[in-house]
């Protein structure tokens, strides 16, 4: 077992941040956070790593060689990201139409008055629920 570092996927975000904008200030303004919490966690994740990702100069920040290295890897985990969350948010848009439900009575009974699928309505507007007793 080798001896990897661990550190927290997030922080990525922070890391090109900084590297996209030139600062913490400006990476903060773009991500809606303060200064310190991006100096913060790109701190932590150079600490978590072992290594320095940028070097702070008189006119922002600058990556270092390694950080020039890891920023396209960087981006790319963060596309993979987003291309997740796009998946998973378009699988749900993707249930619409009328959905069926047939129980015997008893049970039907006990569903229809649960918030179960008031729950799942409001999870999935685009299902119609109809209820049906079984034959």
């Amino acid at each position: 077992m080798h001896n990897q570092a661990m550190f927290e996927w997030d922080d990525l975000k922070y890391f090109l941040a900084v590297a996209r904008h030139g600062s913490t200030v400006a990476a903060a303004k773009a991500l809606s956070l303060s200064q310190s919490t991006v100096h913060r966690r790109l701190k932590e994740l150079e600490r978590r790593l072992g290594c320095r990702l940028v070097l702070r100069s008189p006119t922002g920040y600058k990556l270092t060689e390694l950080g020039e290295q890891l920023v396209g890897h960087a981006a790319w985990v963060e596309e993979a990201a987003l291309a997740f969350q796009r998946g998973a948010t378009e699988s749900r848009a993707g249930l619409s139409g009328p959905l069926t439900i047939t129980c015997p009575e008893p049970p039907g009974t006990r569903l229809m008055r649960s918030n179960l699928l008031e729950s799942f309505g409001t999870r999935i507007p685009d299902l119609r629920i109809h209820e049906r007793e079984a034959a």
